[in-house]
C-alpha cells in the first residue's frame, strides 16, 4: 500500500485570502508570510506561518469568529481544529484544515513587534528566517526588513 503525500498549500491563495480579510480589519496595521513558504523552501508537510501587526492583538484572541470571516480557499476545507499558543511578545493560533490536514499558524503582535531601535531578538530571528510583506500600509514591515537585511 502506498502513502500519498499532501500537496503544498496554495501559498499565493492563502496569503491572498487574508489579506483581503485584513482590508476589512481597521486595527490591522501589517501582515507579512514568515518562515518556510516565505523563502521557497516549504514542503508539503510545512505549516504556513503568518504575522499579522495589529493594535488590538488580545481581541482576536478572545473573539475566535475571525477564523470563519477570512475566504480560505476551498480545497482547504473548512477549519476543523485550533490551537492557541503563547510566544512572549506575540501570540499565535494554529488551525488545521478538514480537506488535507493544512496547518497555517496566524501569530498577533502590537505594532511595537517591528521596531527596529532597538531590534528585538526574538523579531530578528523571526524576519531573517524569511520574511514576505503582504500588507503593510504604514510600512512599518519595509522598514524592519531593511533593518534586519542591514544587521
Amino acid at each position: 500500500m502506498s502513502v500519498s503525500r499532501r500537496k503544498q498549500m496554495d501559498a499565493p491563495a492563502v496569503c491572498q485570502a487574508l489579506v483581503s480579510w485584513a482590508l476589512t480589519q481597521p486595527t490591522v496595521q501589517g501582515v507579512a508570510l514568515v518562515g518556510s513558504y516565505a523563502r521557497g523552501a516549504a514542503r508539503a508537510e510545512s505549516d504556513m506561518d503568518i504575522m499579522i501587526l495589529t493594535t488590538a492583538p488580545e481581541g482576536y484572541r478572545e473573539n475566535g469568529a475571525w477564523v470563519q470571516d477570512v475566504a480560505w480557499p476551498a480545497e482547504m476545507g473548512l477549519p476543523q481544529q485550533i490551537q492557541d499558543e503563547d510566544h512572549g511578545a506575540v501570540w499565535s493560533r494554529r488551525v488545521w484544515f478538514a480537506a488535507k490536514g493544512d496547518e497555517v499558524e496566524l501569530s498577533f503582535g502590537l505594532p511595537s513587534w517591528a521596531d527596529t531601535t532597538p531590534l528585538d531578538g526574538g523579531t530578528y530571528r523571526v524576519v531573517s528566517d524569511g520574511c514576505r510583506i503582504l500588507y503593510d500600509p504604514a510600512a512599518l514591515l519595509e522598514k524592519l526588513l531593511r533593518a534586519v537585511r542591514q544587521s
